[in-house]
């Protein structure tokens, strides 16, 4: 364990104390110092890290001497000098390499200068992202009577707010989940979780069985709605809380082509191209299933005969695409005269030019740029809709 604190001015002796949360982890051995950088040198015995200017430490010294008689000039280093406080990027990076170290760390803010606790909550939150379990706590005295009396807290709980509110952020734009570290709040630990599961199944076109996990989501939303904590990003919360509702209300779309064609328009507007006209052509094949299921027993019984249900769409989707087709007895012909007259040679070529779209996507797209792709996808979306929803051109 390593204390990083940032050293100012401070000489008055004052009062601390720990909050409530803090009194049950550590215990002051007296309440009068002159500053934190005193108590915490007094009470713990780990490695001390001063970050500091040249005054800082002018001062510091002097407080020390007088405190323990010794100057403790041996926790001064040099690197953590700041040389001009008005160099943000200096500091900031200062402060990223004292946290850099694969360890656990302390963080006092207390008597930091002006903006330099500022850039080191900027620092912790952006380490906070990639990795928050070495950062145990963040200590900052809040003053209850000026200049006379502080209460030791622990901001670390705001990081877990600030990761929240990143997490939900890139689930709404894209589906995925940040690769952050867990949380120690057990309703926040339990939504990622479930938004990590949801992700893989959205982003993996896997979107039969996720009912139970979208119900589970929303009660863990509810459950940090009750938080008051979260005021900061509850309009990210409600926004996702309604998402999900939607998902759910398309995840119960009876009509399997219907659902995977609502679904295929989501991933498109997340920009997931290939997961979209996969689902979308998957949608085709299993609309035209759905429509020649529909002309007899016979025919139904002949298309389970395919095997899986994904064998099943994939050879029914070929019929469609390859009528005419030689056959004058049986099934065949049942379902020749089901499609004769329907006029199908354009959705037949829809077909073939949503098949090449997803076959140029699945191998590499070495043809078109992602701007062609686009404006293909959503004219496919539109083909479909006024094929297969508005005109039902396989009706029976």
């Amino acid at each position: 364990m390593k204390i990083v604190t940032i050293l100012g001015k401070s000489n008055t002796n004052v009062k601390y104390q720990y909050d409530e949360q803090l009194q049950n982890k550590f215990q002051l051995k007296k309440s009068d110092y002159n500053n934190m950088l005193t108590l915490l040198i007094d009470n713990f015995d780990h490695e001390i890290i001063p970050i500091f200017t040249p005054e800082a430490k002018k001062v510091q010294i002097d407080v020390l001497k007088k405190e323990f008689g010794s100057d403790y000039s041996s926790i001064f280093n040099e690197k953590y000098l700041i040389e001009d406080d008005k160099n943000y990027y200096d500091i900031l990076s200062l402060i990223n390499d004292a946290i850099a170290e694969n360890d656990e760390y302390i963080i006092d803010l207390t008597h930091g200068f002006r903006h330099i606790p500022i850039l080191a909550t900027i620092s912790l939150i952006t380490h906070n992202i990639n990795n928050s379990s070495n950062i145990k706590h963040i200590f900052f005295a809040k003053e209850i009577k000026p200049r006379k009396e502080y209460e030791i807290i622990d901001l670390k709980e705001y990081l877990e707010l600030a990761n929240m509110s990143y997490m939900l952020a890139s689930f709404a734009n894209n589906y995925t989940v940040s690769k952050i570290a867990d949380f120690a709040d057990q309703s926040f630990a339990d939504l990622k979780d479930n938004l990590e599961k949801l992700s893989n199944h959205l982003l993996s076109n896997s979107l039969k069985n996720i009912s139970e996990l979208l119900e589970e989501t929303l009660r863990y939303i509810n459950e940090i709605l009750q938080n008051k904590k979260v005021l900061i990003f509850k309009h990210s919360l409600e926004s996702i809380e309604k998402h999900v509702k939607e998902l759910q209300a398309l995840s119960k779309i009876e009509q399997t082509s219907k659902r995977l064609f609502e679904f295929s328009k989501l991933l498109y507007e997340r920009g997931y191209l290939l997961n979209a006209i996969t689902l979308l052509f998957e949608a085709i094949g299993c609309y035209c299933m759905e429509s020649l299921i529909e002309i007899d027993t016979v025919v139904r019984e002949y298309i389970k005969g395919f095997g899986r249900h994904y064998d099943q769409v994939q050879k029914c989707r070929s019929i469609i695409a390859k009528f005419p087709k030689s056959g004058k007895e049986g099934v065949q012909e049942k379902i020749n005269n089901f499609l004769q007259g329907k006029n199908i040679e354009s959705f037949q070529k829809f077909i073939e030019e949503a098949k090449n779209l997803r076959n140029n996507l699945a191998h590499g797209n070495h043809e078109e740029g992602i701007k062609d792709v686009k404006e293909k996808f959503f004219k496919l979306t539109n083909e479909y809709k006024k094929f297969c929803v508005d005109n039902d051109i396989l009706a029976k």
